[in-house]
């Protein structure tokens, strides 16, 4: 039988991060959500990028953004249904600490025979940072894992009664592969602005 502790955690980790649930929450001191978005100015005699910038606009950024944390779910919960196989899939929507991760807390669909159903879903997406020059981002996002369900071995629901099903993340995504992917995802430690 799996332990409350570990229950609680990975059905709130099963949402959308499954890995910060399991350690990635950052001890750094939180900004308010409802900052004005930055962008960062390139300093004198830096190197540009030898890439085209993915987004030039905030409204733009905040897209790619959107588009790209829709997509790390999608694969996210695909790999709970699949019981934890098909991890490569992760590097096509992660990359850095956000892919180790992640491929560490979802093996444990694989070790401990478990399942996930359901789509993890997300609101009250904004910006709050931006830099155009290297294309990265930060936003901050509401998920909701209400429909979220994780079954062991015998179809038996182990997530806890009194699971938090909404929950506020920082999420920070970079260019990797000419495409903007998901580096590092923490719990907000701030004002719940899910509520």
């Amino acid at each position: 039988m799996f332990s409350p502790a570990h229950v609680r955690a990975f059905a709130a980790f099963a949402a959308l991060a499954f890995a910060v649930t399991l350690g990635a929450c950052s001890t750094a001191t939180p900004e308010a959500p409802h900052t004005t978005p930055t962008t960062s100015e390139a300093s004198p005699g830096a190197p540009a990028s030898s890439q085209k910038p993915l987004f030039s606009t905030e409204k733009e950024a905040l897209a790619a953004a959107t588009k790209a944390y829709a997509a790390y779910l999608r694969v996210v919960d695909a790999i709970g249904r699949d019981g934890g196989a098909g991890l490569e899939r992760l590097r096509d929507v992660t990359t850095g600490e956000q892919l180790v991760s992640s491929t560490d807390s979802l093996t444990y669909y694989t070790e401990k025979n478990v399942r996930a159903t359901g789509t993890t879903v997300f609101d009250s997406v904004s910006l709050q940072k931006w830099d155009a020059r290297n294309s990265s981002a930060s936003i901050y996002v509401c998920e909701d894992v209400s429909d979220i369900d994780m079954t062991d071995s015998n179809g038996k629901s182990i997530v806890s009664a009194d699971r938090e099903d909404r929950l506020p993340f920082i999420a920070d995504f970079e260019t990797a592969s000419g495409k903007l992917s998901l580096s590092h995802k923490d719990l907000w430690l701030g004002d719940n602005f899910c509520q």
